[in-house]
């Protein structure tokens, strides 16, 4: 999850848009918008009123899709299908790509996108496979006018047997026999620990800058439904007067790629060449371009040109006294596991597996846990809960357990010029690495939940979003 400045609101209305859009969140999320604030305090879209935009419900287009054996398809207009087998064998559900006006395909669309032709459509139906989600939950956002707790757990004896007066999940009567009969035990509103101005908001310059209606995501709960499938339950309920948005809780996953060992022998030479260059150039001044030994070995070929070259950019900054990226707060959002030594330690932990296989990937300093990685600064970390709340020393564990793809974001933008290295964690060889954007402050953000449940990304994009000070999130 990588984008530009001015995303520390737009990666969120684009994160939680996905909810509304129906689909899984490996979807790109755009150019950022600017943001204004409200009188209200919530964020508002700059420019013009939105137009009156049309109804955000997803509609049926293809009841009935035959596929080869005995299977058959419904299709609705946001790309989600239900695939049902032959002989009433069970349904799955897939995400057909959208396809815009310029021929591209995108999972999310951007409001002009469309179905793919018939034939096309059946060709994505019969290759693909069903989209992963999250056991046994479905995310829901009721019609305007419909009203919920913001939590109710009913005891299982109400969902078993004939129900004489099925749970008040809803202000809706006949919505909530529904969710009865699906065996719904919780339902939780997400993103309750974020004010409903904040998200309101939100959603306004979300309709804005997608140029269409989106269902109302301040209202979005989470089903837990124990007497159906996840498919059969959402085909139930998008077929419910009373419902605006059903679908599972997607799933996503880091882009992890098997390491690749580096001989010893290439080790040892790199930091012996390292520590020749260092005294070579250690009167060097601070705001000189880097002699870090990756940049002038080459090691970091993509910092050349014709990459990112940015030699040039080092030395323009130089000459202001300044590094790249000095003066922004780059917070990135991904999945991780976050342990330490004490987990380590401690076979009640519920880290201690990942901590002691895998090693510790961070240590708490002064009620703060932090990334501790050579040639970076150190670099705070938190973890989000379901309502978007930040925990500066929370835990997480199962999710990427090296950091792998954590390291590889943080390795192309935080580490320092080699003569401002912290104290005792300075680079050395090949660990002596250099950012494209080393005078920025850096945090990251995952979700307290290991899983990548849609709603847990969403949840930690909008409490990354609400940090003060505010930052650029990625």
């Amino acid at each position: 999850m990588r984008v530009s400045r001015m995303f520390s609101v737009i990666a969120v209305c684009a994160a939680v848009a996905t909810l509304a859009a129906a689909v899984p969140p490996a979807a790109g999320l755009g150019r950022p918008a600017r943001l204004s604030a409200s009188p209200g305090g919530a964020p508002a879209a700059s420019g013009p009123a939105s137009p009156a935009l049309p109804a955000a419900r997803p509609t049926l287009v293809y009841p009935h899709v035959t596929l080869p054996g005995g299977a058959w398809a419904k299709v609705y207009s946001d790309g989600i299908a239900e695939v049902h087998r032959a002989g009433g064998g069970g349904a799955e559900i897939q995400h057909l790509p959208l396809r815009g006006p310029d021929g591209g395909t995108s999972p999310a669309g951007d409001g002009a996108a469309g179905l793919p032709a018939k034939g096309e459509l059946i060709g994505d139906l019969i290759r693909g496979h069903g989209a992963p989600f999250a056991a046994q939950q479905v995310v829901v956002i009721y019609r305007p006018g419909v009203t919920a707790a913001g939590t109710i757990a009913p005891p299982a004896r109400e969902l078993r047997g004939p129900l004489r007066a099925a749970p008040g999940y809803t202000s809706a009567p006949g919505l909530n026999r529904l969710l009865a009969r699906l065996g719904v035990d919780r339902a939780q509103q997400l993103f309750s620990g974020v004010g409903r101005g904040r998200l309101l908001g939100l959603h306004a310059t979300a309709e804005h800058r997608l140029g269409r209606s989106l269902p109302d995501f301040s209202a979005a709960f989470v089903l837990h439904v124990t007497g159906a499938s996840v498919a059969a339950a959402v085909a139930r309920l998008r077929a419910d007067p009373d419902v605006a948005y059903a679908a599972p809780n997607w799933t996503v996953t880091t882009t992890h790629t098997p390491a690749i060992a580096v001989p010893a022998s290439v080790l040892h030479l790199a930091e012996q060449q390292s520590r020749a260059d260092a005294t070579r150039t250690g009167a060097q001044a601070a705001t000189a371009v880097p002699g870090n030994y990756t940049l002038i070995s080459s090691a970091q070929s993509l910092l050349n040109r014709p990459g990112a070259d940015v030699v040039p950019a080092y030395a323009a900054l130089a000459t202001h006294g300044q590094l790249p990226g000095q003066g922004e707060i780059i917070t990135n959002v991904s999945l991780g596991t976050l342990d330490d030594a004490s987990a380590a330690a401690s076979a009640s932990d519920p880290c201690n597996f990942f901590a002691k296989n895998y090693g510790p990937t961070t240590e708490i300093i002064n009620s703060q846990r932090y990334l501790d990685w050579p040639s970076m600064p150190l670099i705070p970390t938190f973890t989000s809960n379901a309502s978007g709340v930040l925990d500066p020393t929370g835990e997480s564990c199962g999710d990427d357990p090296t950091l792998a793809e954590v390291g590889l974001d943080f390795s192309m933008m935080a580490p320092l010029p080699h003569q401002l290295q912290r104290a005792g964690a300075g680079g050395a060889g090949l660990t002596d690495l250099l950012g494209i954007a080393p005078g920025a402050g850096y945090r990251l953000v995952v979700p307290s939940a290991a899983g990548g449940a849609v709603t847990a990304v969403d949840a930690a994009f909008l409490a990354a979003a609400t940090q003060n000070p505010p930052g650029t999130t990625c």
